[in-house]
């Protein structure tokens, strides 16, 4: 099994930024992850029933009328999954603090995104994932997504 990496994004043009960095993100990295998006609440609920090893990257934007609700509503549907949520630049601390309460792995803002940190951020949820033993500590063993 491959990580799956699950973008939510409201924006196309952000959407389009982010499909760009995880594709450079993903060629720095020795294994393979497989990118994906949805397009709505009910595509998002039946990827991630489909599929444990996932990180969702969470536009603030994308659903922020519930932001706070949904997140332990996708833990139902994927207990494993993990959650970054990439908040608008000027976000209250407070924000963040729900979101952890919520149950997100992190938050960061929108406009401190690259390759190296998604990069980053993809070894770190991997390796944890390894631990678990959702993900198998040898990449050559996990090519089927």
């Amino acid at each position: 099994m491959v990580l799956r990496v699950l973008l939510a994004i409201a924006s196309p043009v952000f959407g389009q930024t982010m499909r760009r960095i995880a594709e450079a993100a993903t060629e720095l990295l020795p294994w393979p992850v497989v990118v994906d998006e949805v397009k709505d609440l009910p595509q998002l609920e039946e990827k991630l029933s489909t599929h444990p090893a996932t990180l969702l990257l969470l536009d603030w934007e994308w659903e922020r009328e519930i932001a706070f609700s949904l997140i332990p509503r996708l833990f139902e549907l994927n207990p494993a999954l993990r959650i970054v949520v990439l908040l608008p630049p000027a976000a209250p601390k407070a924000y963040r603090a729900a979101l952890w309460e919520a149950g997100a792995c992190a938050s960061t803002p929108r406009d401190r995104l690259d390759e190296e940190w998604m990069a980053t951020v993809l070894c770190l949820v991997r390796r944890a994932m390894e631990r678990e033993g959702l993900l198998s500590a040898n990449p050559a063993q996990g090519s089927n997504p």
